[in-house]
């Protein structure tokens, strides 16, 4: 308690707004590099209208733990796949990256996908709740976020997200960026 009065003598008493997101719908912007690397680079940026105080944020983060990715930096609407590849196979990643969207998007994965994102993140909570640091990101945000969930509140709302959820999610999805750093052709 002690911790979250401290934090709460913090000057974040502004409101929240949640009503924008930094990343609105735009014309995916594509931009490919040369560098003198080993390994081609892909970045896909997706905005999703989704925020931290949203009713979907967790199932962005269940979307997001499902591909394999991050679950940051969601307060901000987008999701960030990053992934190395051989030049010569960028097109079929990009594309299978694209196949596996659809799936989320159509409800076509085994339910144990869902399951383990889902007890991934149970245990996430709490095992933070072990880790000081964690503690104290946690009652940051809280306060920042002006909200009062409970690990218990928190662990509900996650376990109660169902394909369907995760399906709304990637419908809202748009590609808004495509970064790719590939090794010079003479690396090939």
């Amino acid at each position: 308690q002690e911790l979250y009065d401290f934090i709460d003598s913090l000057d974040s008493h502004c409101p929240f707004i949640s009503e924008r997101t930094l990343l609105p719908k735009v014309e995916t912007s594509y931009k490919t590099f040369e560098k003198d690397i080993s390994q081609t680079c892909i970045s896909q940026v997706y905005s999703t209208g989704v925020d931290i105080s949203s009713a979907d944020y967790e199932a962005e983060l269940l979307l997001c733990s499902i591909l394999g990715q991050s679950q940051k930096n969601l307060m901000f609407g987008a999701i960030l796949i990053h992934t190395g590849v051989n030049r010569k196979d960028v097109t079929k990643v990009l594309n299978l990256i694209e196949t596996q969207m659809d799936r989320l998007l159509n409800m076509d994965y085994d339910d144990a996908y869902l399951e383990i994102a889902k007890m991934g993140f149970k245990d996430r909570l709490v095992g933070g709740l072990d880790q000081a640091l964690s503690l104290i990101a946690q009652a940051f945000l809280d306060d920042l976020l002006h909200r009062q969930l409970t690990t218990e509140q928190r662990i509900e709302r996650i376990m109660k997200v169902t394909k369907e959820d995760i399906s709304r999610v990637a419908l809202q999805m748009n590609l808004a960026s495509v970064a790719i750093v590939a090794e010079n052709e003479n690396e090939l």
